[in-house]
């Protein structure tokens, strides 16, 4: 399965001593995306995604409204 459309993807990493570190950093970056977004003029949506086979709890895409988009908010 191929998709169809070209689309911008960033990831961010942390490496935290245990869970709660981790979870901290997680919101940090949560946090500055959204931050960035709103300075660029973006409204950014935050959608819960799929973590995929590389696994972990906790994963989120950030949707932007445009008329060419796909997905379903």
């Amino acid at each position: 399965v191929m998709r169809s459309r070209e689309f911008l993807m960033k990831d961010a990493y942390s490496f935290d001593l245990d869970f709660e570190g981790a979870r901290a950093a997680y919101n940090r970056m949560f946090v500055s995306y959204l931050r960035t977004f709103t300075r660029m003029g973006l409204q950014a949506i935050p959608m819960r995604a799929d973590t995929g086979p590389i696994g972990g709890d906790l994963s989120h895409e950030f949707i932007i409204l445009a008329e060419t988009g796909e997905s379903q908010v």
